[in-house]
């Protein structure tokens, strides 16, 4: 018997899938680099280790690096930047008052050096009070290089009213040494002594202004006088006046305006009033008093000397409001002092 021919294609079955082989390695692998990482996080030595970023790291250089740079700039006299730098550096690192003083007056330094004089007077004036009294030296030289930022803008009147400032005297100085120093003008310093010869010059020059006063009422007046400046606010205000004088006084002799002509005819009248004083206070002397009519003589008989010019002078309050004007007027016309308001409002 014959057999039918098979012509059908067996069906090759497909192995059933693998769920643990691959996927089970790939776990344990992971698991192999897990255990490896953690226990290189534990045996790896101190400081190997950082997982902050510093300034340096971030591309921003630190306090430490910015003092660096900025010590370098000073070295080589890049004044400016140097300054920039410390200034910088101010900002980011935690200093004491008493440091950031003296960086301050280095910082000035650096500003003056750079001709920078209105940025070195406040580096100077933050500097001495961050200093306090920690440093008397060293306020010194920062009180001497903020009068020369002064002198170096112009600054005339603040230039006197700063080296008044420095002039002081005790609230009781009566027991004080004469030699004391009261006031320095540019190296010219001022004791108790010679400020008191000038106090005792301006009152004898008061007195002697006032014509036709007895002996008694001359030695009143001198009494009062010095009671007066017994006050030693009143020593104080005047103590500044004088330094303010001669301040400016040596500012305009510097610049030769003592040899203008105007300032010669100018001094010459002024001298012509005292020599006239004197004569008068010399025969008022000799014949007890001097008379109405003895001063009308002595001035006809020498007109020349007080001959001068027409002229007319001006002064004037300076006002940031027109209330403020006219508020300084109500008071002038009311009767008040026209130099103490300007003194006091301008």
């Amino acid at each position: 018997m014959t057999t039918p021919l098979n012509l059908e294609v067996p069906q090759v079955k497909e192995p059933p899938p693998n769920r643990g082989g691959l996927s089970g390695l790939a776990f344990v692998l992971l698991l192999i680099l897990l255990v490896v990482n953690v226990m290189r996080f534990f045996v790896a030595p101190p400081g190997t280790i950082n997982t902050s970023r510093s300034a340096g790291d971030s591309g921003m250089p630190g306090a430490d690096q910015i003092k660096s740079v900025a010590i370098d700039l000073e070295n080589k006299n890049i004044s400016g930047e140097a300054a920039d730098l410390w200034e910088r550096y101010l900002e980011m690192a935690k200093l004491t008052a008493y440091e950031a003083g003296n960086v301050r007056y280095r910082v000035g330094k650096l500003r003056q050096s750079a001709g920078q004089y209105d940025k070195a007077f406040a580096q100077y004036a933050l500097a001495e009070k961050l200093l306090g009294e920690s440093s008397p030296d060293l306020i010194q030289e920062i009180s001497l290089r903020r009068v020369e930022c002064l002198r170096k803008l112009g600054r005339w009147a603040e230039v006197a009213r700063e080296m008044a400032d420095r002039a002081t005297i005790g609230a009781d100085d009566s027991g004080a040494s004469g030699q004391q120093v009261v006031a320095e003008i540019d190296g010219q310093k001022i004791t108790v002594a010679e400020f008191d010869q000038m106090l005792s010059d301006q009152i004898e020059m008061a007195v002697n202004s006032r014509l036709g006063l007895s002996s008694e009422d001359q030695n009143a007046l001198r009494r009062r006088a010095h009671e007066q400046f017994a006050d030693p606010q009143i020593r104080q205000r005047e103590l500044q006046r004088i330094v303010e004088m001669r301040v400016l006084a040596q500012e305009a002799r510097k610049r030769d305006l003592d040899k203008s002509a105007e300032f010669r005819d100018r001094l010459q009248a002024v001298a012509d009033g005292i020599l006239g004083q004197t004569l008068l206070f010399e025969e008022s002397s000799k014949r007890g008093t001097v008379t109405e009519e003895d001063v009308q003589r002595f001035y006809q008989a020498n007109t020349e000397r007080y001959a001068r010019p027409a002229a007319t002078f001006i002064a004037h309050v300076l006002c940031k409001t027109e209330a403020k004007a006219n508020d300084v007027i109500a008071r002038i016309n009311a009767g008040a002092s026209f130099d103490e308001i300007a003194k006091n409002e301008s």
